[in-house]
């Protein structure tokens, strides 16, 4: 190939109206057109002059039989041989029939049956007796007597292109079809007949949804979903039964509207296509809709990739015999080893689906090189919708020759030493430093995957759909997994699919998550590891232990669920709960918390009506360091636009730490009334223990009363009805909690207050023990420990957070909701991918690869704006913790009352 610093395409074919918008895009690339010397537009040339182009783009298919292909030849071709297969409706049926004989009905049903004419006439007539029996006994026909019976009869498309396909006319009978072929519409033509598929509804309108689908080579193969599918709602209203004399525009898509134009959609378009700017994706819109009216979205899309891939998947098989009867060139002198064909051709198609009554989708048809011309409606074009995807399916496929990276650049030679110790790891695919090292991969296999590794960086709005991390569609491969498959496999499994994987449910391995967050590694396994020293205090102290930290778990999880639910977001641990949603550590250390300070409180000895004072302090104490790196390091987010989050110290919202303080107040405080007049003696008591166990489901009711009531009076009537800042109040809060803390303090050998006292040991039964034995002390030092690692040594810049976050959408559209006091609070309902004041960035992802309205995506951690600030507050805060839990805990001197069942007497 010559030596050129732009890109050329060649037409090999007289231009047609169809060619302007791809000619268009192209020019607008910077990719020229070649002219031959001889000014011919002819298959010929790629024999000749294929050096001189790097793209050939046809809208007939390529005659492939009488074609040769030069011993070298890099150019692309917009067409796959064999794709017959697939475009030919004819062809299709046939493959899918002989496919469900291969894998079961079940996984290839999904293709109204077609029929040739008058060749399938015998078929035709035995699907008649077959659709009568089985709609003899459905429910429908109540009021529909047709109901999945009937068919549709059409002119043959010129040249099998479905995009030219003639209207077609709806029957019923044997009649019907007789009365129609011999009308003026159809006499002495050719004609197929296709099943008609109920219709699913949208306000009473059909439609249909084209998928586009690229497929850029077959070893590997690689197939590619673009984003924006197109969208077609039928001209006229469905009737409430259709029958032969019904207009055809209820069921044909000729003509159609446009779902920017239908009323029922048009509220949801924040934004309208325009001939620059792709606006609103109506397919989310359309998807959001059928949502409110039942339909399942997420399986109905699983369905339509199903369908897509297993169309592709089972034909490779036929792709890659009809490339390998090319007729190759001669090689010529020096030209060394013919160049290797699989990443010469490609191919655009249209899936077009429809979806029947149950929200099943079925593939009606397969477009080759589907328009690309802008069709304008009532309100707008999708005229940058089409521009865009051209656009991105030319960087897709490389026609560049920037874009195509020298392999032997990254491929380095194989080094024992450097294998040895950066390639131990053969999990880490994406690694080209490593490709060559003893146990990697080939040469070839090397430079095909580089070959695809470098496309799939240039995907734009397309989604890889195969391979998947899930690999449940490789059993339909019609050929073996090839060495090819399985190094690209390897590459997309351990790398950036992660963002736009057709399913968002994946576990995060531990060695991945150690890779990703070690942060969050560190504190899910510590806290399962204080887990076990809290269980050796609940073992030693007695069943009411066990009862209250069940109780303190419920709690927890009252306010993740309910309070917490539209305003944090948890990153994704090793162990999930609620549809990953909460991770178990969170629930677990929250608990433990409770169960820290309850203790300690408990050991104070002070006057009960001042406890809840210091557990709600203690609460505040011991989850602030937590709360400060748990933001930092991307173990949760926050919403970014939540006025009742904007108030923040450090990171942390004060409405958090309110929410710490009051529910912690209103977990003792209800303790205390269920002691006095639910519960029997000081002791967990085997014959009351419905009483003891239903103190567990009592518990977080009557502190979240006792909790929101607290937070009515002491933070939203103060800071959003009177107005003080939230930092002034939380900073009251606290020194007049400690205040009580205090004065409560000096009276508490008061022989009142010790006589209302529970027994010393009745939740701590290491209160003899030294600082160090005490198994509470031992949770608060391993916590504050590992936080002063954590913060010394993980660099936030290096994590990543892979789950649920704020959702992405549009920068413009609210919600609201209402406060404890019923204020209506306004906030914004999408994270704003270009203005967000929260510390983490969304890894430098390209905007227009992020999946619009979805919650599930990737995002890096920020570094700190103050290193020093947050390394002396967790010091000083581990210090203060592990000092005021050492004398809250230490032997006492003197007790006024202690445990008469472990036979020490009291003073």
């Amino acid at each position: 190939m010559s030596a050129r610093t732009h890109a050329r395409f060649f037409l090999p074919e007289a231009k047609q109206q169809q060619h302007n918008p791809v000619v268009q895009q192209m020019e607008a690339l910077g990719i020229t057109s070649f002219q031959t010397a001889d000014s011919q537009a002819s298959w010929a040339k790629l024999k000749s002059d294929s050096a001189e182009f790097d793209l050939v783009w046809s809208v007939a298919d390529p005659p492939f039989a009488q074609l040769e292909i030069p011993h070298q030849f890099a150019a692309k071709v917009n067409h796959l041989p064999g794709a017959q297969l697939l475009t030919s409706p004819d062809a299709l049926n046939q493959h899918l029939e002989a496919q469900k004989k291969k894998h079961g009905k079940f996984y290839f049903d999904f293709v109204p049956g077609h029929f040739e004419l008058p060749q399938d006439r015998d078929r035709l007539t035995n699907a008649f007796t077959e659709v009568r029996k089985k709609a003899e006994f459905e429910s429908k026909r109540m009021r529909d007597a047709h109901v999945y019976q009937r068919f549709l009869v059409r002119e043959r498309a010129a040249n099998n292109n479905e995009d030219q396909a003639k209207r077609s006319a709806m029957f019923v009978r044997e009649e019907d079809l007789q009365f129609k072929l011999q009308s003026n519409e159809f006499a002495g033509k050719t004609v197929v007949v296709d099943q008609y598929v109920e219709p699913l509804l949208l306000d009473n309108h059909k439609f249909r949804v084209g998928f586009y689908v690229a497929v850029t080579s077959v070893k590997p193969l690689r197939i590619y979903v673009y984003g924006h599918p197109l969208i077609q709602i039928a001209k006229a209203e469905y009737p409430s039964k259709l029958v032969v004399e019904s207009d055809p525009a209820a069921y044909n898509f000729d003509q159609y509207i446009a779902p920017w134009d239908f009323s029922d959609l048009q509220a949801d378009f924040h934004e309208l296509p325009s001939a620059t700017r792709g606006g609103t994706n109506a397919w989310h819109v359309l998807k959001r809709h059928l949502r409110k009216k039942g339909v399942d979205t997420k399986r109905l899309q699983d369905e339509v990739d199903a369908v897509i891939a297993k169309v592709v998947l089972s034909s490779r098989g036929n792709f890659q015999g009809e490339q390998a009867k090319l007729k190759r060139a001669q090689a010529q002198t020096g030209d060394g080893s013919p160049s290797d064909l699989s990443d010469s051709f490609f191919d655009l198609w249209k899936f077009n689906f429809e979806f029947d009554d149950k929200a099943k989708p079925w593939l009606v048809g397969v477009v080759s090189n589907p328009s690309m011309e802008g069709q304008q409606s009532v309100l707008a074009t999708d005229e940058a919708i089409k521009k865009r995807l051209l656009h991105d399916l030319l960087n897709l496929v490389g026609v560049h020759p920037q874009a195509r990276l020298p392999f032997e650049k990254f491929f380095r030679p194989s080094d024992p030493k450097f294998c040895s110790d950066k390639c131990g790891d053969k999990s880490r695919a994406w690694d080209a430093s490593c490709w060559s090292c003893p146990g990697w991969f080939s040469p070839q296999v090397a430079r095909n995957l580089f070959t695809a590794m470098t496309e799939y960086a240039r995907r734009g709005n397309f989604n890889l759909l195969f391979p998947s991390l899930e690999q449940e569609f490789s059993q339909f491969l019609d050929t073996e997994f090839s060495e090819y498959d399985i190094a690209f496999d390897r590459h997309i499994g351990v790398f950036s699919i992660k963002m736009v994987a057709t399913s968002r449910v994946m576990p995060i391995a531990f060695l991945g998550l150690l890779q990703e967050n070690l942060s969050l590694a560190v504190v899910e396994g510590v806290t399962y590891l204080s887990v076990f020293l809290l269980m050796l205090h609940v073992h030693s102290s007695g069943k009411r232990n066990a009862t209250m930290l069940i109780a303190a778990m419920l709690q927890v999880m009252i306010v993740e669920l309910l309070f917490y639910n539209t305003e944090r977001w948890h990153g994704q641990a090793l162990v999930m709960m609620v549809s990953e949603q909460l991770p178990l550590y969170n629930v677990l250390l929250q608990a433990q918390l409770y169960y820290i300070a309850f203790v300690a409180t408990s050991r104070l000895r002070i006057d009960p009506f001042f406890q809840p004072f210091a557990m709600g302090s203690l609460m505040v104490l011991l989850v602030f360091p937590f709360e400060l790196l748990g933001s930092k390091f991307l173990w949760w987010t926050w919403h970014d636009t939540d006025p009742l989050l904007a108030d923040r110290l450090m990171g942390v919202p004060c409405h958090a730490l309110f929410y710490y303080y009051s529910f912690s107040f209103g977990f003792l405080c209800a303790h205390h009334i269920l002691r006095s007049v639910w519960l029997v003696g000081n002791y967990y008591e085997e014959e009351h223990w419905h009483l003891e166990w239903s103190y567990v489901l009592l518990m977080p009711v009557v502190g979240t009363l006792f909790a929101m009531g607290f937070l009515i009076l002491g933070y939203h009537l103060t800071v959003h009805l009177i107005g003080i800042e939230a930092q002034v109040c939380f900073f009251l809060l606290i020194g007049f909690s400690l205040l009580l803390f205090w004065m409560a303090d000096r009276e508490r050998d008061l022989p009142d207050v010790q006589k209302a006292l529970e027994p010393v040991d009745v939740y701590d039964s290491d209160w003899l023990y030294s600082c160090m034995d005490h198994a509470v002390n031992q949770m608060v030092f391993l916590h504050s420990f590992v936080l002063v690692l954590l913060v010394l040594f993980v660099d936030p810049m290096n994590i990543v957070s892979l789950g649920h976050h704020q959702p992405l959408g549009n920068c413009l559209e609210n919600e609201s909701f209402y406060s404890l006091v019923g204020l209506q609070h306004l906030r914004k309902k999408y994270l704003c991918v270009h203005n967000f004041d929260e510390p983490f960035n969304l890894c430098n992802y390209p905007v227009t690869q992020l999946l619009y309205e979805d919650s599930w995506y990737m995002i890096c951690g920020g570094g700190y704006s103050n290193f020093a600030s947050y390394v002396a507050l967790v010091l000083g805060y581990s210090a203060v913790l592990n000092l005021l839990f050492y004398q809250m805990l230490k032997r006492p001197q003197r007790t006024r009352i202690v445990s008469f069942r472990k036979g020490i007497l009291a003073n």
